[in-house]
């Protein structure tokens, strides 16, 4: 079936020819694609890109679009599922890259020997799923993928490659069910010459002793029961619910966005040209290219320096943002791989970010002591008012006197607010002074820190210069409006000035956090994985 597939004469026009297509299988457009169906049926085989790609290659990179790969596998005869690309690649292949399940199901559905075809690698699309980091595609894969073929994907070195790229991805359960299921593949040696096991033993974080849990967590996880992939579960279906998910990876956003641009801003024959060079330029060096100079991406990514930011905190949780969003789509393998001078990845990052988080530090700290200093402050005077209450006690009873006053209420709650507020600042602020700043804290715990820290903070003073007005008022105010009016107005200077200066600093931290960060927020369009 594979020669066929693979010498199957299929019509061939102009790329730009293709080009509607080729946008229609991106949106997910059904109805524009069948159009072009209607008035040219052998569009649903031919090949729309340079790479000779068809447009089920297309439409499988998008999750979204599964009724548009529905409706388009029902209309195309099952050996045109077949159909390869330049690379000798099905769209299976493709659908096992971009973790897919439905379209995968689909296609095999029609076709089950889809799963059995390999591309110019020898790469099977359960190699592929595997290579890719695609829990549940590999999972899926697994019960659809036959032994009793030849070659056999299980068995040899193509099933040790197998093995091992599962423990790269980190998938351990499955990696045990197939070792219970072909027990020689623990010791079969890879092509590169690896086991899994000395693969094993290159990954600290698979052990407790190199894992970097908390307290809590080790507590949580402690009574957490291990569920491993059953064999039943991966022979005869998978139970994707107790899977961790794990999204198609999808290439960088600021690639999108600058792709999203050539598309908005150039015609549509430069668009075609600039999209099919690009993808196929950065598609043989990001993912697959040995050496750069002998560097990886994701080193050559960990000595990036972002200059455009002026707060040290900020400037480093954003280095690590771009060191995160790289790591997801190289292929996890290449996250352990040393360059040139032996050094992974993270030691790169660690070396050429060391001054970066000195400045860090010094910056945060120094603001932590400021801070800590105010809401100590705020924190003795309103235990000192909560004391001295305004007017005083009964001298028979021991209760304040303005105690059924609304004005004397409000003092109360304010002033008990208050103090809450600036323990909870100074607790995480001490918290910051007390941390080692390590180099993965200014991704979240530190910032969030902060945040609270300085929220807090203004909330303490907002309380307590409500206070002071209530008590103030309850005392003097009598009733006139004019002296409510008047304090609110003073009571409102302090806190304008406190905001007017550290909001920037909150927004510019919150933003950085939880907001869409330096990727911006437009996640709409999914674009093809990159090839291998």
């Amino acid at each position: 079936m594979m020669a066929s597939s693979s010498s199957q004469s299929v019509p061939e026009k102009d790329l730009n020819f293709h080009l509607p297509l080729y946008k229609a299988a991106i949106r997910g457009d059904w109805e524009g694609a069948r159009k072009i169906f209607d008035s040219n049926p052998d569009a649903v085989t031919a090949r729309i890109s340079k790479i000779s790609e068809t447009v089920l290659h297309i439409a499988v990179g998008r999750s979204e679009a599964i009724r548009f790969v529905e409706k388009l596998v029902e209309l195309m005869p099952t050996e045109a599922l077949s159909l390869m690309s330049k690379f000798r690649e099905t769209a299976l292949h493709y659908t096992a890259k971009y973790g897919n399940v439905e379209a995968a199901k689909l296609l095999v559905a029609r076709d089950p020997e889809l799963p059995h075809i390999r591309n110019d690698t020898n790469f099977w699309p359960l190699h592929l799923a595997a290579l890719f980091g695609q829990k549940e595609m590999v999972v899926y894969l697994l019960t659809v993928t036959r032994e009793n073929v030849e070659p056999n994907p299980f068995v040899g070195r193509p099933g040790s490659l197998l093995l091992c790229t599962i423990v790269h991805s980190g998938f351990y359960d499955v990696a045990l069910d197939l070792v219970r299921r072909h027990p020689k593949l623990a010791t079969t040696i890879t092509p590169g010459g690896n086991t899994a096991l000395s693969i094993l033993a290159g990954i600290p974080s698979a052990f407790p002793s190199g894992g970097s849990l908390s307290f809590w967590q080790k507590l949580i996880y402690s009574w957490i029961p291990l569920k491993l992939a059953k064999a039943s579960h991966l022979r005869h279906g998978c139970d994707v619910e107790n899977l961790s998910e794990q999204p198609a990876k999808q290439m960088s956003l600021c690639w999108q966005s600058l792709i999203q641009n050539f598309r908005r801003d150039y015609s549509i024959l430069v668009w075609q040209k600039v999209y099919t060079e690009l993808w196929n330029i950065i598609g043989r060096a990001v993912p697959q290219v040995k050496k750069i100079h002998d560097t990886k991406l994701i080193h050559r990514q960990a000595m990036e320096l972002v200059k455009c930011l002026c707060m040290e905190i900020v400037q480093m949780q954003s280095e690590l943002q771009w060191y995160k969003e790289v790591e997801k789509f190289v292929t996890p393998s290449y996250n352990g791989k040393e360059n040139s001078d032996g050094k992974m990845p993270s030691m790169v990052f660690t070396e050429e970010h060391k001054d970066l988080v000195v400045a860090g530090e010094k910056w945060l700290k120094d603001t932590a002591k400021s801070c800590t200093f105010a809401a100590t402050l705020i924190a003795t005077v309103v235990f000192a008012a909560a004391i001295t209450v305004p007017g005083g006690s009964s001298t028979k009873t021991g209760l304040p006197i303005f105690e059924k006053k609304s004005p004397f209420v409000v003092f109360v709650i304010s002033n008990a607010l208050s103090l809450c507020s600036s323990m909870v600042s100074v607790s995480m602020f001490l918290f910051i002074l007390n941390s080692r700043c390590a180099e993965g804290d200014f991704l979240y715990s530190l910032p969030n820190k902060l945040i609270i820290g300085l929220v807090n903070l203004f909330l303490s003073l907002a309380f307590m210069m409500i206070a002071f007005t209530s008590a103030i008022y309850t005392v003097f105010g009598r009733g006139k409006a004019w002296i409510l009016v008047s304090l609110t107005v003073l009571t409102c200077v302090p806190m304008s000035l406190f905001l007017s200066m550290q909001f920037p600093l909150v927004k510019d931290m919150i933003r950085s956090t939880h907001g869409p960060g330096i990727f911006g927020k437009n996640r709409e369009y999914k674009f093809r994985k990159i090839k291998n």
